[in-house]
């Protein structure tokens, strides 16, 4: 078995010339160092995309409180309706109803029971009574 023997020595030589493992201490660091440099970049990453957000939304949306009047157009005048009292009065909330925001409730009756069950037939059993 020479072919054996050679083959585990020149692993041996090959191991005693690659396999030096670094100490714990270095690769702790290294990996300290790689851990803080990605928190860097996604906290770097997330000021950007904070900036641009802020500076898209403030090129869509421009001062909307005094617009500035288009070219060869009269700016508008807007003035509100004066109370005796010479300040400015409030717009009057419009009322609504309750009945106009949700539907009645739909109760069912006795009567409306028995009737449904005379003109179908027989075909589905009568709704038993509220209790």
């Amino acid at each position: 078995m020479p072919d054996l023997d050679d083959g585990l020595a020149a692993l041996a030589r090959h191991a005693a010339r690659t396999g030096r493992l670094e100490p714990a201490a270095s690769v702790r660091l290294r990996a300290d160092k790689r851990r803080h440099r990605r928190y860097a970049t996604a906290a770097a990453a997330g000021a950007v995309a904070v900036v641009v957000l802020g500076v898209g939304i403030a090129v869509a949306h421009p001062d909307r409180d005094d617009p500035a009047p288009l070219p060869g157009a009269p700016s508008p005048s807007y003035s509100l309706p004066t109370a005796p009292s010479g300040r400015p009065a409030a717009p009057r909330p419009t009322p609504v109803s309750a009945s106009s925001c949700a539907p009645a409730p739909t109760t069912r009756t006795a009567s409306s029971a028995s009737h449904r069950a005379a003109g179908s037939a027989g075909t589905r059993a009568p709704a038993a009574a509220p209790r």
